[in-house]
């Protein structure tokens, strides 16, 4: 792929599924970029990741940027725990390759790296146990607006019982309960702001929840308390919120699977209309079309 040109990227799952983020530029090559949501088979899915490498790291890395940015995030994601991992580089590189992976995340907001067929949310929570825990931030003992403490615990067996076990009767009226939690904190503006000091990656974890269940409920419009999850992802380092011990990339990983049906949602989504309808954008209906142009318009026809 040469300057100037465009590249398709698309995301191979591990089932041969091709869900593709259709980045497109104005050139007619493409190339695909293979991985997968099943994190663990990263290393043996890419057929060599320095294969790629060029498109993060080489004279073509802005061109690619500019074409793919959401596949870009993906393949700095995964280039940078390959260096945090193998712990060869210096930390000067990690933080420079660190701040140019939350540049690109806060270049959208949540809902937008969800609906991409790009795993970034998968990507971070696979490698979030790289980092070690900060137990501070867990809020053991912590008790005013809420009891912390009870909520992480629960939220942990929450999420448990949602990877494995749904059906659990428990599982219900857990989930009802964390709903709860969140309402009595949004009753009053007081409260909101005291949860916020009392227990800041707490308070995020009911948020990123509620984004979830909210989307799995609304047709037609985002709830106001998405903003505050695009605050969390373009202000609080990654890092840390891989190490607060609070499932909050989990949260986003089930968030993310609302129109793709891979885990958490079933069903044929692409029969939900309005907000849940992710999978039908006019862009992946018409990738072909120029996206200047308006669906269905006299221009688009011709």
């Amino acid at each position: 792929m040469g300057p100037g040109r465009a590249a398709v990227f698309r995301l191979r799952l591990r089932h041969g599924r091709i869900l593709g983020a259709h980045c497109r530029g104005l050139g007619q090559s493409r190339r695909r970029l293979p991985g997968i949501c099943a994190m663990e088979r990263i290393v043996t899915e890419f057929v060599s990741l320095d294969s790629y490498r060029h498109l993060a790291e080489g004279p073509l890395a802005a061109t690619a940027q500019k074409e793919c940015p959401l596949g870009v995030l993906f393949l700095r994601i995964v280039l940078f725990y390959e260096a945090f991992a193998a712990g060869t580089s210096s930390q000067k590189d990690l933080v420079s390759m660190a701040n140019t992976v939350q540049k690109l995340l806060s270049s959208f907001p949540t809902y937008a790296i969800a609906l991409s067929r790009w795993p970034v949310f998968h990507a971070l929570d696979h490698f979030a146990p790289h980092h070690k825990q900060q137990s501070k931030l867990f809020c053991d003992g912590a008790r005013g607006v809420l009891d912390w403490s009870e909520l992480r615990k629960r939220s942990l067996h929450w999420y448990e019982l949602k990877r494995t076990n749904p059906d659990a009767p428990e599982f219900e009226d857990l989930e009802r309960w964390i709903g709860d939690q969140f309402f009595h904190i949004l009753r009053k503006v007081d409260r909101q702001n005291l949860a916020q000091e009392e227990c800041e990656f707490g308070f995020y974890f009911l948020v990123a929840n509620q984004v979830a269940a909210a989307a799995s409920r609304e047709t037609h419009h985002l709830p106001p308390f998405n903003r505050i999850m695009d605050q969390v992802m373009a202000t609080r380092p990654f890092s840390e919120v891989a190490a607060c011990g609070w499932p909050i990339f989990q949260v986003l990983v089930i968030f993310a699977d609302l129109n793709k049906g891979l885990k958490f949602w079933g069903g044929d989504r692409k029969y939900l209309r309005g907000y849940t309808d992710w999978n039908l954008r006019r862009d992946e209906l018409s990738p072909l079309v120029p996206s200047r142009l308006d669906f269905l318009s006299s221009a688009w026809r011709e």
